[in-house]
C-alpha cells in the first residue's frame, strides 16, 4: 500500500497522472490531488491548525501506539525507497514498537 501510494503521488506531483474523465469524455480538474498528501494537522485551543508541505518526504507510521517518521522519497524527491526497502523498514519499525 505504501509503495503505491508513493509511486500515484509521484504521478500527481510530476503531471504525468492521466486526468479523470466525466461521461461525456472531458477531463476533469485534477489539481486537488497535489493536496492529498504533505498535510499535517497542529492543535491549538480553539480550533486546529492546517499546514501544506508540498516538499513532504516522509509518512508517519503508527504501530502500537508509538509513532515513527519514515522516509519515503530521497532527499531530492525523485526516487522512492524500493519494495525491499520499505519492507525492512517497517518491518524494524514493527520491533521497534
Amino acid at each position: 500500500f505504501v509503495n503505491s501510494s508513493v509511486r500515484w503521488w509521484q504521478k500527481v506531483t510530476s503531471g504525468k497522472l492521466e486526468p479523470d474523465l466525466q461521461r461525456d469524455g472531458s477531463p476533469l480538474c485534477m489539481y486537488q490531488f497535489g493536496s492529498v498528501f504533505g498535510f499535517a494537522r497542529e492543535p491549538q485551543q480553539d480550533m486546529d491548525a492546517m499546514h501544506y508541505n508540498p516538499f513532504s518526504n516522509h509518512i508517519v507510521v503508527i504501530c502500537r501506539n508509538q509513532y515513527f517518521k519514515l522516509q519515503v522519497i530521497d532527499d531530492t524527491g525523485s526516487a522512492a525507497l524500493s519494495v525491499n526497502a520499505l519492507q525492512s523498514k517497517l518491518e524494524e519499525i514493527r520491533k521497534t514498537a
